[in-house]
């Protein structure tokens, strides 16, 4: 049998206010794609996913002149089609969730909701501010986004973003040659930073804010750190 081809609508070219522009795929997306190809092929998730549930994560140089695949996005909706296929055990269930506290993070106020599963001792959160958050409904995304966390870590989905932390992928990177990290990386590096302090050290970065200069592609990898060790699958 021919294997199947998988497109998520990759281009050679791609149009951004109004010119045509030249496409560089990062090796993050080829990474991205192998494991979201995985999860189409998964007999668990085969029949309820496919490509239209996902769309590529592009970033544009400030000039607007090249544009980078970076990633991909799962929907919300593709989220709760996971939730609902998930054992009872595992779902999602609101009543570990903390009320929203209010944060300052480098003088921008926002919320930040706590998930505290205690089947299993996930702890994940989801946050929102005037910089990540540009809809009217913020409780709203609030909770929406402490969701799609919480059951892309059920679903193993480490290295695959979700449209409710879309806004802040808008932002263009600051040069041309690298893609800087997202506020949503940024955010999560930080808030685990004791998981991977032996990381962070590694780096040189010492202080919060040195996070921030990271590429999106060294913020990946810190990341990913993070979930493998959360889950147990590697020692801090």
């Amino acid at each position: 049998m021919k294997k199947k081809e998988y497109n998520f609508g990759e281009m050679e070219y791609d149009r951004y206010k109004g010119k045509k522009i030249p496409v560089t795929i990062l090796s993050k997306y080829t990474q991205t794609k192998e494991k979201v190809i995985a999860l189409l092929e998964d007999d668990k998730y085969s029949k309820i996913l496919n490509e239209s549930d996902f769309w590529i994560l592009k970033n544009y140089d400030n000039n607007g002149d090249n544009c980078f695949y970076s990633g991909l996005i799962i929907t919300h909706d593709a989220l709760i089609k996971i939730n609902d296929s998930l054992d009872d055990n595992l779902k999602f269930n609101q009543m570990f969730c903390s009320d929203p506290v209010p944060t300052t993070w480098n003088g921008t106020e926002g919320f930040r909701i706590e998930y505290r599963d205690k089947r299993d001792g996930m702890i994940e959160y989801g946050e929102v501010s005037i910089k990540n958050c540009k809809n009217e409904y913020p409780f709203a995304m609030l909770l929406k986004r402490v969701f799609d966390r919480v059951v892309k870590r059920k679903a193993n989905l480490y290295m695959v973003y979700s449209d409710s932390e879309a806004d802040e992928f808008r932002v263009a990177p600051e040069t041309k040659e690298e893609v800087k990290a997202t506020d949503e990386q940024v955010d999560r590096i930080i808030a685990y930073k004791e998981v991977i302090l032996d990381e962070l050290m590694a780096r040189n970065i010492t202080r919060p804010s040195e996070v921030q200069n990271l590429s999106i592609k060294e913020a990946s990898v810190l990341c990913e750190m993070i979930d493998k060790r959360l889950n147990g699958e590697v020692d801090g």
